[in-house]
C-alpha cells in the first residue's frame, strides 16, 4: 500500500484504490481530485460521476465540492494557505482557461453528478430505458416492507398451515416465526445471490410420519410407565445431582412436548442421555424404564434430525419463491423498490445487448470518484466494472475496509476483499489530521501490537501520523495518555470470584457519569484543555454498544442534572 505524498502529482488514468482510515482526509482527498478531473480532462462538471451511499453524504459531498471549486478559483488570484492549491496553481499554464472552466462549472453545478447508488441507478435507468429494456413508467415506492410481509405471510399458509403439531413446535423453539422469515428474506433481498448451502428440498416424507407416530408413542409410554416406576427409581437416585436430574426429567415429561428443546439452562437431550447412563448404572439388569427412554431419545434424535433438514429446506423454498413472486408482484402493481435499482442495472449490464448501454454510461460518465467504498456489495461492485471493465477511464474506489469487517449499511467484507483483489494500483493516506499527535500514537501501538488485528490478513493496519499538535491538556495530572482502559476490580475478599456481568451494567453508568461531572469541573476551573480553550461539555462523547445501554447512561447523567442529547 503506497502512501500517497501529493495529490497534484496523482494518478487520473484507470482503476485505483485509495484506503482512508477515520480523519485522513478523505473528503478532502475526493474534491480534490474532482477539481483536477474538471482542470486536466476534457470534461464538464456533469462528466464526473461521484457516489456515495447515503442522501446526507450526498448532500455533504455537494457543499464541500462546491466550495472546493470556489476556493480554486479564488486561488487563481490571490495565494491560498492550501497546500494543495497553491502546488495546483503553480502548475497551471493556461490559467485564462482554467478560470472559464471553473466558473462555468459553479454556474451549472446543478448538473453535477452527485448521487447515492439508489440514485445513480435510477437515473440510468429512466435515462436509458431502452438500453436497460426498463419501463418508462415505473413508480418508485421507497417501502418493500408491506410487500414482503405479503410473500412472508402467503408462503407460510402454503407451507406451514398442514404441518403437523411436532413440527410447529419444533420450529417454534428455534425461533423459526413470520417475524424470523420476514428478517430472513430482508437479508436475501440485500443479497440477492447468496446461496444457500447445503442444497435441500422440503418434502415431508412418509417415512418422516411414521417417525412422528413412533415418538408419540414412546412419549406417551414413558410418560405412563414413569408414573408407576418413579418412586423405585428415586430410592437409587440418592445424591444432589441425581435428584436434579430426576427433576428434570419429571418435569420433561410432565411438560407433555416430546420434542420439547430445554428444561431450565439444560437441554432435555442431554437430561434424557445422562438419566439412561445412570439408570444403566445403578440397575445391573436393565431397568424395564431404560430401553423406554433409550428408544425415545434416539426417536427424538432421528425426528431433530429431519426437522432441522426440512427447516434448512424451507429456508431454500422462501429464497425461490420470494425470487419469483417479488418480481411478479411489483410487475402487476407497477412499481419497484430501491435494492430492485441495483438488481435492475445489474441484469441489464449483464445482458448480451447491453453493449450499447455501457456504451452511453462511459460517454455520460468519464470519471468516476466511489465514495464510502467498504459499504460496497457484490452487486454495487460488479455494476461499475462491468460498466468500466477493459478501459482507462479514471475510475477511484475509496473507503476504510477496517470499516467493512462490521457490515455497516449492508456492506460485505468479502466484496471489499474480491474488489481490491481486481484493482493493482492501491493507496493509503497516512496523515491524520483529526487527532492529536499523542493519540494518533497510542492508537497506532495498540492496533501494532496484535498480529492481524482485524482478523482478514488482507486488511492490514497501516499506522499514520499526526498533522497536529496535542490536542488535550489536563494541568493536575502527570499522566496525560490519551487512551486509558478502565479496569473492573474483583473484590478483595474474593479475588477468585466471577465478575458478575449484570453488576457492572448496573454501576458502569453512574461511573460514567461521575468521570463525566469530573472533566466538566476541571474544565470550568481552568484545569483542563482541548485546543487551547477550557474543555466544555460539546467535547464530550460517549459510545455504548446498544439502545437499552445509552438510555442507563442518560439516566444517570439525569440523576446528575447533566444535560446531554
Amino acid at each position: 500500500m503506497i502512501p500517497i505524498v501529493d495529490l497534484t502529482n496523482f494518478s487520473l488514468t484507470g482503476r485505483q484504490l485509495i484506503e482512508a482510515s477515520a480523519g485522513t482526509g478523505k473528503t478532502y482527498t475526493i474534491t480534490s481530485l474532482f477539481v483536477r478531473l474538471l482542470l486536466e480532462k476534457p470534461l464538464s462538471i456533469s462528466n464526473i460521476l461521484v457516489v456515495t451511499f447515503s442522501d446526507a453524504a450526498t448532500e455533504e459531498l455537494k457543499i464541500r465540492i462546491r466550495s472546493r471549486l470556489q476556493d480554486t478559483l479564488t486561488a487563481l488570484d490571490k495565494p491560498s494557505e492550501d497546500s494543495f492549491l497553491s502546488q495546483l496553481v503553480s502548475k497551471i499554464e493556461e490559467k485564462k482557461l482554467a478560470r472559464l472552466k471553473l466558473e462555468t462549472a459553479l454556474k451549472t453545478f446543478d448538473e453535477a453528478a452527485i448521487f447515492t447508488i439508489h440514485g445513480f441507478c435510477k437515473k440510468i435507468l429512466q435515462d436509458s430505458a431502452l438500453e436497460s429494456f426498463s419501463f418508462f413508467d415505473i413508480q418508485l415506492n421507497p417501502d418493500s416492507h408491506p410487500t414482503l410481509k405479503e410473500i412472508v405471510d402467503d408462503f407460510w399458509r402454503i407451507h406451514l398451515y398442514k404441518s403437523s403439531f411436532l413440527f410447529i413446535h419444533y420450529l417454534s423453539q428455534e425461533k423459526f416465526n413470520r417475524t424470523y422469515l420476514f428478517r430472513f428474506i430482508l437479508e436475501l433481498v440485500r443479497r440477492p445471490f447468496i446461496p444457500i448451502l447445503p442444497s435441500q428440498t422440503f418434502h415431508p416424507s412418509r417415512n418422516q410420519d411414521i417417525l412422528e407416530k413412533q415418538l408419540l408413542s414412546k412419549f406417551e409410554e414413558a410418560t405412563t410407565v414413569w408414573k408407576n416406576v418413579e418412586s423405585e427409581i428415586k430410592q437409587s437416585f440418592s445424591s444432589r445431582k441425581e435428584k436434579l436430574l430426576l427433576k428434570d426429567l419429571t418435569s420433561y415429561l410432565a411438560n407433555r412436548k416430546p420434542l420439547l428443546k430445554r428444561i431450565g439452562t439444560r437441554s432435555v437431550t442431554e437430561v434424557l442421555t445422562e438419566f439412561i447412563q445412570t439408570l444403566d448404572i445403578k440397575f445391573y439388569d436393565h431397568h424395564p424404564f431404560y430401553e423406554i427412554c433409550k428408544t425415545l431419545s434416539q426417536n427424538r434424535t432421528e425426528i431433530c434430525r429431519i426437522f432441522n433438514l426440512n427447516l434448512l429446506a424451507l429456508k431454500q423454498e422462501l429464497a425461490n419463491y420470494l425470487r419469483n413472486e417479488l418480481d411478479q408482484r411489483n410487475r402487476r402493481k407497477n412499481q419497484r423498490f430501491f435494492d430492485d435499482l441495483l438488481l435492475d442495472l445489474f441484469k441489464a449490464l449483464k445482458n448480451k445487448n447491453s453493449r450499447d448501454l455501457k456504451k452511453v454510461i462511459r460517454r455520460s460518465y468519464q470519471a468516476v470518484l466511489i465514495d464510502e467504498f467498504q459499504d460496497t456489495d457484490s452487486i454495487q461492485y460488479e455494476i461499475f466494472d462491468s460498466i468500466y471493465r477493459g478501459t482507462e477511464s479514471p475510475l477511484f474506489f475509496i473507503g476504510d475496509p477496517k470499516q467493512a469487517i462490521y457490515g455497516f449499511r449492508g456492506g460485505d467484507i468479502f466484496a471489499y476483499l474480491k474488489a481490491s483483489q481486481n484493482i493493482s494500483s492501491q493507496f493509503t493516506l497516512n496523515q491524520n489530521w483529526r487527532s492529536g499527535e499523542n493519540m494518533v500514537r497510542a492508537v497506532n501501538t495498540f492496533f501494532q501490537k496484535v498480529h492481524n488485528p482485524f482478523v482478514f490478513p488482507e486488511i492490514s493496519f497501516n499506522p499514520v501520523r499526526s498533522a497536529g499538535e496535542h490536542l488535550f491538556l489536563d494541568k493536575n495530572q502527570t499522566d496525560n495518555s490519551p487512551l486509558k482502559i478502565w479496569f473492573w476490580k474483583r473484590p478483595v475478599q474474593s479475588p477468585s470470584k466471577v465478575i458478575n456481568k449484570n453488576e457492572v451494567d448496573r454501576e458502569l453508568p453512574g461511573l460514567i457519569a461521575s468521570e463525566v461531572v469530573r472533566l466538566l469541573k476541571a474544565g470550568v476551573q481552568k484545569e483542563m484543555f482541548v485546543e487551547g480553550r477550557s474543555l466544555s461539555p460539546k467535547d464530550i462523547a460517549i459510545l455504548v454498544r446498544t439502545n437499552e445501554q445509552s438510555a442507563l447512561v442518560q439516566a444517570a447523567l439525569r440523576d446528575l442534572s447533566l444535560i446531554h442529547i
